[in-house]
């Protein structure tokens, strides 16, 4: 990790100097400077790179609220957390809204501020931007929303970008560059777990009016589509992997099926002649022969069987994480068969991850097949 560099801003020079003590003392890649005033930490910060600033409210000349407004306009950056002994919402929500991250309250216990300076020198996940880092968007906004401002918000995750537009606390308008607006726009881009935040102060006067919604009341059914986005996160996972597997030469369609239910997870054709109804078809046969089959003469004959319902199709069962799943393999031409098998083996150790996980956010452990013993026929396909 590069070295971090921490500006400590504080009139009291026996607090200022016992601070910088106590961080000094963790060691590590850490540098600490102090200033008395904010004119003396600017000075400073033209001639050092900044990563942390840590403020007192209350110093002679310029005040730690107006300070930190300053620093967030010209190093935006450098991170900066408030101290003060005066702890009222009114203050807490004109730091935050001037761009402070955090907020510590004095007196404090010296092992929680040594606890805030280093989670705000080391973010993980969350989203980053001016004075965000480390932060999720549902935080984000919740700090607009309490401090009641006119903000124009975008937000880059990955490949996508969104716009949120809020007046006064009041979400008025959002739109993604998939062509989402609205409220169907806002509540996609909430679900979105990391990137980057560009904020401006205001709304354009001829912005769309689509959306009509409180900030507060807006999170709170924002919390709820989070939840199953998350939920639903190993489904749309195994859909791309799916779609990624669809490209090999010789594979027409998949399917995944949970045994234990014979429920099918996901499953996608590139054939025409294999549309997702036949799919869903072939894979009750195909989870009907996994049931009735224990050697692997016997499922040689099921795989026959389902050849013919399939005509020149040529069929693969593949049981994943000890037989709980099962991948019903289609391919169009027989011939292909070992080249798929052979590609499809390659990607087997994604597969299993993202099923554990669809396990893991389902609760589906431990449930229907515990005595139907499968060894056999899981032995035989393994050795393709």
């Amino acid at each position: 990790m590069p070295k971090r560099t921490v500006l400590i801003v504080d009139d009291e020079l026996t607090l200022l100097r016992s601070l910088r003590d106590a961080l000094r003392a963790q060691g590590g890649d850490m540098d600490v400077l102090t200033a008395g005033r904010a004119d003396e930490a600017l000075e400073l910060m033209e001639l050092t790179d900044v990563d942390l600033v840590v403020t007192d409210l209350r110093m002679p000349g310029q005040d730690g609220l107006s300070f930190i407004a300053t620093v967030t306009h010209k190093y935006p950056k450098t991170r900066c957390i408030l101290m003060t002994a005066h702890g009222d919402t009114e203050t807490r929500n004109r730091s935050l809204s001037n761009g402070a991250v955090s907020f510590i309250e004095k007196p404090f216990d010296l092992d929680k501020f040594l606890s805030e300076v280093n989670r705000h020198l080391t973010p993980t996940g969350g989203f980053t931007g001016r004075s965000l880092v480390g932060f999720s968007l549902l935080d984000i906004l919740q700090l607009v929303s309490m401090s009641q401002q006119s903000v124009t918000m975008t937000i880059r995750s990955g490949a996508s970008v969104g716009s949120m537009y809020i007046e006064d606390g009041v979400l008025i308008h959002a739109e993604t560059d998939t062509g989402k607006t609205g409220a169907k726009a806002a509540y996609e881009i909430v679900t979105w777990s990391d990137g980057d935040i560009a904020s401006s102060r205001g709304v354009a006067t001829d912005c769309k009016r689509t959306i009509n919604i409180p900030l507060m009341t807006f999170l709170m059914e924002a919390a709820k589509h989070q939840d199953e986005a998350k939920r639903l996160k190993p489904v749309e996972d195994l859909g791309r992997l799916i779609g990624e597997l669809l490209q090999l030469e010789g594979l027409s369609a998949m399917s995944v099926l949970f045994t234990q239910t014979g429920a099918e997870i996901h499953s996608a054709s590139n054939d025409d002649t294999i549309p997702h109804a036949a799919i869903g078809a072939g894979m009750t046969n195909a989870y009907n022969a996994l049931r009735n089959s224990t050697a692997e003469s016997e499922y040689v004959s099921a795989t026959q069987e389902l050849t013919a319902v399939f005509a020149e199709c040529a069929v693969q069962l593949v049981p994943l994480l000890e037989g709980r799943f099962l991948a019903v393999l289609f391919m169009a031409n027989p011939e292909n068969v070992s080249s798929v098998k052979e590609a499809f083996k390659a990607h087997r150790g994604d597969l299993v991850t993202v099923l554990s996980e669809y396990e893991k956010q389902f609760d589906l452990r431990g449930g229907g097949l515990e005595n139907l013993d499968l060894s056999e026929l899981e032995e035989a396909l393994d050795g393709f």
